[in-house]
């Protein structure tokens, strides 16, 4: 996997969750959210696995990418509050 492969991969997968987010119906469906973009048989995590690969720069840019999805909340009042009050993070 190059970086630039890499980059793109994290891109879909921000936008693969969000969609499954926004589909949600459940708590349940969130859950699956989170396992099918942040599980450990995700793309994401090749790509964790992956960095250790590439030189610093990228490394570094790849891993704060990386971190911002796996760290990024659905805004409360939207997607998550939408589908069940009380659920909490769904990426957590």
């Amino acid at each position: 996997m190059d970086p630039q492969e890499a980059r793109r991969i994290l891109d879909e997968e921000r936008e693969r969750g969000l969609s499954m987010i926004a589909g949600a119906d459940s708590s349940e469906a969130l859950e699956a959210a989170k396992v099918g973009v942040l599980g450990r048989k995700s793309a994401f995590s090749q790509v964790q696995r992956s960095l250790g690969s590439f030189g610093p720069e990228d490394r570094k840019r790849l891993g704060m990418a990386a971190n911002e999805l796996r760290d990024e909340r659905p805004n409360e009042q939207d997607e998550a509050g939408r589908v069940t009050a009380g659920v909490g993070d769904p990426f957590r």
